[in-house]
């Protein structure tokens, strides 16, 4: 799953388009030394108190974005995962399903209609398929 996110404090020649690869830890890292490197450089050319301030709110923000995007794909899929198959796990996945199931509750205490409506289409995508969604919309 990718997820772009472009730097609005960069100018469109020099614009920098992130993909947030959420598949593996060299990617992760990669991405974060990426996202962070993009952070510094658009702070450097900060000429005021103003401008580091717009930039740090900017960047802020789109890591707010991503939370919020994997706490509603963790809600979508929470329904595709059948429950009889999180019991007859390891510990090691015992501990993972519960760090799952808290991203899940966080989601669920979210009221915003986008949010839940984009959950709603990831489940029904992830259980009967992008065909299916697009054709009853």
């Amino acid at each position: 799953m990718l997820l772009s996110l472009d730097s609005p404090s960069m100018t469109s020649k020099g614009s920098l388009s992130i993909s947030l690869a959420l598949s593996s830890l060299s990617q992760r890292s990669t991405t974060a030394f990426t996202f962070a490197e993009a952070f510094h450089l658009d702070f450097l050319r900060c000429t005021d108190e103003a401008q580091r301030r717009r930039v740090c709110c900017d960047y802020r923000d789109k890591i707010l974005d991503i939370s919020k995007f994997t706490d509603i794909l963790a809600a979508a899929f929470n329904d595709a995962f059948p429950r009889s198959l999180r019991d007859l796990t390891t510990e090691r996945h015992k501990k993972a399903w519960a760090e799952f199931a808290g991203l899940v509750q966080r989601q669920k205490k979210s009221q915003s209609r986008e949010a839940q409506r984009l959950q709603h289409q990831t489940c029904v995508v992830s259980i009967w398929g992008k065909a299916v969604f697009e054709h009853y919309g």
